[in-house]
């Protein structure tokens, strides 16, 4: 037998445990958090419970490259593969779990980003290109006046008008 190498060991450790980490954290969002929320959910993974009342001001805005959509609801396997792919962001930076019912019956899950005041909310949003945001509020998504679907460049635009 060769020697051990402690490394190895401790990688493969984390490996396995960040595996059961995601497994877990799917389990709980499929078999209990969609089914109560089957229209839609902020879900903080941290604590393992919804978001359910911030402060009036709060808008969550999606995060670019991180939406994923499923035909009907998504299964444990699909959405533990999806949390592999996002859980370092959401452990380092707070992001929270969204998901929501779209059109054609689509389930969506996205990495949410909460953002204090509309004006944020809004230049956020342009930075991750969302059409989107929803307003904590009043519960509702709300169109980004900022985002100019047809021309990324012109948003940003926009906002160095704003800003300067």
């Amino acid at each position: 037998m060769g020697k051990s190498n402690p490394c190895f060991e401790k990688k493969l450790e984390d490996i396995l445990i960040s595996a059961l980490l995601c497994k877990r954290i799917a389990e709980h969002i499929v078999n209990e958090v969609i089914p109560a929320n089957p229209e839609g959910f902020t879900f903080d993974i941290i604590s393992m419970c919804e978001v359910e009342r911030l402060p009036t001001g709060f808008y969550l805005v999606g995060l670019k490259g991180y939406e994923k959509f499923f035909v009907n609801s998504p299964s444990i396997k699909e959405v533990a593969l999806w949390m592999a792919e996002t859980i370092h962001l959401i452990c380092h930076y707070g992001y929270y779990v969204g998901g929501w019912r779209g059109p054609q019956n689509l389930f969506y899950l996205d990495l949410i980003n909460l953002v204090h005041e509309a004006r944020r909310a809004q230049l956020s949003g342009v930075i991750n290109q969302q059409q989107q945001i929803y307003n904590l509020a009043t519960g509702e998504c709300i169109s980004n006046i900022l985002y100019n679907n047809d021309n990324y460049k012109d948003s940003v635009k926009k906002i160095i008008e704003i800003l300067i």
